[in-house]
């Protein structure tokens, strides 16, 4: 048995009690108070003892507490008096404080009467901890109603969760008790529920955290959409429950990217996520983590996991990875930040896992759990969220009591006015002052009008304060009216759009300024919204188009394409390239590119287009002329053999016809052979002149001199029902070419338009002047009246004997030969396919400076007396044959040889040659090897070329003569001659 404590031990104890102890008599005069309470009430040692109670209590408190302590001395309960009562203490210099106050009795004592005992807790630092969770929790409540956030949570074991306000409204549930999770599936879409289902299923079974895009489909049937983000969070046992956030995406899709973004901050998690790879190092880092152990996301990724110095509470020496390796760990951890201080925190370390069950990383979720009382979490999960909505938003938001006339602005706020946290007082009137002049009275109407309306959107502008720069500001509020329509509270948030402003008034300038075509077309195909290039390139005004279907100006042959392009997405933003042709106010035909893509919020199309008509008829024209170079390639080939072929005909011809003496049949047959091979020459000289195998000495032409000498012979020749019409600068310049050349273009290109216009009759107009659309270029264009150029043949109208003639009235050679003049001449032609009557051909040329031209080499017409010994040189049997007797004619000695190596082996022996006669390209070496080894012998017999390909300059044997097959007798002299000279002259 204890023995009872001794008055001096009792004393004793309650002078060292932590907490107030009063003993109090009758009337309440106080016997005994220990030091605790004596410095709890600001008294001085043994000052308390004797006073009355009441000088403890407020005077509006006094009367009710004398009389609760009169009733339990005459009456006391068993203990303490029902237990702890909380009432308003005073303190001896007039300070009010709550206190918590514990009474109980002692026995009477003999002439005192019965004592109280009063055991008294100052409680100060718990009501203001206890109201202070109060104002966030209804501060939140607030941000979540205007962010359109709610936050939720599913316990394990419960079937009904937790819900803010919120979350009822976004399901369009009156607030009341939550649904269970088979009941909240049926609240939305069915295509979302089975993958609401297994995220949940996830959450609940591996702790894996879900971010979805969602749609509830509320009472009256209307679809929300909604974003969903959830994590699980784990106690010794495992997964306890999973908890996050949901947020009505309706207004937001349809806002600006600043209130995306708003609400984005509201909804995003205050835990620090971390992702690692399969090795533990960190590969993701999300803003909360930043927060939380102070490094920056570019500061942390690569590091490995121990970096952050995590150790688990429970088993210290654990290695935590491999242990998540396994399987899922919840523990308790101490972890570092930046500046070195430890905190301690719940860590949730899952592995992630392939298809195949491989493991490819961790996420691990950090909570802070450095405050471990409900109020003080809930008080900084609250800060974080309003301090990361600040930092990623920009944003600053406010509190205004209007009865008590108080307000409170976060850091934000004072950051976008540029003003110093705290060094003004926050408030409507304060504010004001920085308002732009011009929209002071807008802000303030809107002001007054949210007092009667609840809600308050604005979009004002500011001088700030710290440098007087003007800043676009929007602002939006909610407003506490009570029943009796006054308004008690305003609480919103602000943000700085300035760049927002300036971002979309650039755009409208460079929508404006384009020069490409931009529109904005509605779901039904109709313009909303075009810019002036429309007119510059279709000659429509933005007036005639507005309120137009899209397809009105598309021509007739591309519009079901069209239609067919501009058919809605799978996928909304998905973009669409397409070409089409578009009809011109003027009657032109346009080809336009386009690139188009549906807005995703609202299936507008935002479209634009360049004009790719030249660039499409020049990839045509490219496209001919690399096709015209092939069959050049091909054609030129052709014409050499044949011209080899040829050679041999016309020569023995020739021949036969000297050796005919008086028989005239035979002269008469033999002349017609020549004549033919005459003829063939000339279609094979038109042939190389296509495949530019036939070039001529190239000087400095007067255009307009040369055209102009041509269209005399134009109209001396046309048709009587046809008009040439001549329109010559006589400005053009020059050409480098030759006459013949230019005015064969010319000749062949209105030819060809009198041969369109023969049986209609019409205007053929010529004209010749500066390119103005190529500087330093000359342009020739041919337009008739005929019937134009079919589309589908208008690819072919350049190949060699392609024509759409009658047989007998043209070879087709025509256009094909002025094309290769041109591209001979370094210049383009072609056919002008924008539109209107007729056709029109345009060729470019490249203007050449008037430098003097050299003076050819007069060429001999018959050979000397001196009797010459030749060695021809061709691979061709029959050429080397002709050209044999042909010599023997001019009375040569002639001696042949079938290629270069057998004629380097006659000329390394003793008999020595006049003049060596040889083929331009031979198998195994050309006349330039040919050549060349020859001379690398010192050998200077003179030479003389033969080539198929046209008597023009040959690469590698300038300065020789060259004899073009067919050739005559006379021309053969004529060559030998031109040999015999060059050889003579002195050096």
């Amino acid at each position: 048995m204890i023995s009872p404590l001794s008055p001096g031990e009792l004393r004793g104890l309650i002078e060292s009690a932590s907490q107030g102890v009063l003993v109090v008599g009758r009337d309440a005069v106080i016997l005994l108070a220990n030091p605790a309470a004596e410095c709890m009430f600001g008294y001085e040692s043994g000052l308390l003892a004797g006073a009355s109670l009441d000088e403890l209590l407020p005077e509006r408190f006094r009367g009710a507490h004398i009389e609760r302590i009169a009733r339990f001395m005459a009456a006391p309960s068993a203990g303490r008096m029902g237990g702890a009562l909380e009432v308003q203490a005073l303190r001896r210099n007039g300070e009010e404080f709550p206190v918590q106050v514990s009474l109980s009795s002692l026995p009477e004592r003999r002439g005192e009467g019965r004592l109280a005992v009063a055991f008294v807790s100052d409680i100060s630092e718990r009501v203001e901890r206890e109201s202070a969770a109060a104002r966030l929790a209804d501060f939140w409540a607030k941000t979540q109603e205007l962010a359109g956030v709610g936050a939720w949570e599913f316990r394990r074991g419960e079937q009904k969760p937790f819900w803010t306000d919120e979350v009822f409204r976004i399901h369009g549930l009156p607030v009341g008790d939550p649904p269970d999770l088979r009941t909240l599936l049926s609240l939305y879409a069915p295509e979302c529920r089975e993958t609401l289902a297994r995220a949940m299923e996830r959450a609940f079974g591996a702790g894996t955290p879900f971010h979805l895009e969602l749609t509830v489909i509320t009472g009256e049937n209307e679809r929300r959409p909604v974003r969903a983000i959830a994590e699980a969070y784990r106690d010794v046992k495992g997964v306890a429950g999973v908890h996050g956030t949901i947020q009505d995406l309706t207004e937001i899709r349809r806002a600006s990217e600043r209130e995306r973004q708003w609400a984005a901050i509201v909804s995003a998690s205050s835990d620090a996520m971390i992702w690692l790879g399969p090795q533990g190092r960190i590969e993701q880092w999300n803003p909360a983590a930043v927060t939380l152990f102070g490094y920056q996301e570019r500061d942390a990724l690569g590091r490995p996991f121990s970096f952050l110095d995590v150790v688990d509470s429970a088993e210290p020496g654990s290695n935590l990875l491999e242990r998540a390796a396994r399987a899922s760990v919840a523990a308790e951890v101490a972890a570092r930040r930046k500046d070195g201080a430890k905190f301690e925190s719940v860590l949730s370390l899952s592995p992630l896992s392939a298809d195949s069950d491989q493991l490819i990383g961790y996420s691990a979720v950090f909570r802070d759990m450095t405050a471990r009382n409900r109020e003080q979490r809930e008080l900084e999960r609250a800060l974080r969220s309003l301090e990361d909505a600040q930092r990623i938003a920009k944003v600053g938001c406010w509190d205004w009591d209007l009865v008590a006339d108080q307000g409170w602005w976060s850091t934000g706020v004072y950051e976008i006015f540029g003003l110093e946290e705290g060094s003004t007082s926050p408030g409507l009137g304060t504010s004001v002052q920085w308002v732009h002049p011009e929209d002071q009275a807008l802000l303030q109407r809107e002001v007054a009008d949210s007092m009667r309306t609840g809600r308050m959107t604005v979009d004002y502008r500011i001088l700030r304060a710290s440098d007087g720069e003007l800043r676009w500001l929007h602002a939006e509020a909610a407003v506490d009216i009570d029943a009796g329509g006054v308004a008690r509270r305003h609480v919103g948030a602000v943000q700085d759009v300035t760049e927002q402003r300036r971002v979309e008034e650039h755009l409208e300038r460079f929508f404006e300024l384009s020069r490409d075509l931009m529109c904005l077309v509605s779901m039904e195909g109709v313009y909303l919204k075009v810019n002036p290039a429309f007119e510059r390139v279709l000659g429509y005004s933005p007036q005639e188009l507005r309120s137009r279907s899209f397809v009105d100006v598309v021509h007739p042959d591309d519009r079901l394409a069209t239609l067919a392009a501009l058919r809605p997405p799978e996928r909304g933003g998905e973009t669409r390239t397409f070409e089409n042709r578009c009809c011109a106010r003027d009657g032109s035909v346009r080809t336009l590119q386009w690139y188009a893509v549906r807005l995703p919020d609202d299936g507008l199309l935002f479209a634009v287009a360049r004009d790719v008509t030249l660039e499409r008829e020049r990839e045509r024209t490219q496209l001919q002329s690399q096709k015209l170079e092939a069959l050049g390639v091909l054609s030129g080939g052709i014409a050499h053999d044949f011209n080899n072929i040829l050679a041999a005909i016309r020569g023995f011809a020739e021949l036969g016809r000297d050796d005919a003496g008086d028989r005239e049949a035979v002269r008469t047959h033999l002349d017609e052979i020549v004549r033919a091979a005459d003829r063939a020459a000339e279609l094979i000289r038109g042939i190389l002149t296509f495949s530019r195998r036939h070039e001529s000495r190239r000087k400095a032409v007067n255009v307009a001199a040369a055209v102009g000498e041509a269209v005399h012979l134009l109209r001396a020749t046309r048709p009587g029902a046809v008009e040439l019409r001549a329109t010559i600068d006589p400005e053009s310049g020059c050409v480098m070419g030759s006459e013949a050349e230019l005015q064969q273009v010319v000749l062949n290109l209105v030819t060809n338009a009198y041969h369109a216009m023969t049986h209609r009759g019409g205007v053929v107009e010529l004209s010749v002047g500066p390119d103005p659309e190529a500087e330093g270029m000359m342009l020739l264009a041919v337009r008739d009246e005929g019937p134009g150029v079919p589309l589908e043949l208008a690819d072919r109208i350049f190949d060699p004997f392609f024509t759409t003639k009658e047989v007998g009235q043209g070879t087709g050679l025509g256009l094909s030969v002025a094309h290769g003049i041109v591209a001979g001449l370094g210049g383009e032609l072609w056919l002008d396919r924008r539109g209107g009557p007729g056709a029109v051909f345009l060729a470019r040329l490249p203007s050449g400076a008037a430098d003097a031209e050299t003076p050819a080499r007069p060429v001999a017409q018959q050979v000397d007396d001196r009797r010459r010994t030749v060695l021809v040189v061709d691979d061709e049997a029959a050429v080397r044959e002709v050209a044999r007797r042909m010599l023997a004619k001019l009375g040569c000695e002639a001696e042949t040889a079938e290629g270069p190596e057998r004629a380097l082996e006659i000329l390394s022996g003793p008999k020595r040659f006049d003049v060596v006669l040889t083929d331009y390209s031979m198998p195994g070496a050309t006349a330039k090897e040919f050549v060349s080894r020859l001379r690398a012998r010192g050998d200077e017999t003179p030479l003389v070329v033969m080539t198929g390909f046209g008597a023009g300059a040959l690469e590698g044997v300038e300065g020789l003569p060259v004899l073009a097959k067919p050739f005559r007798t006379d021309e053969l002299a004529a060559a030998l001659r031109q040999a015999a000279d060059t050889a003579h002259e002195p050096c």
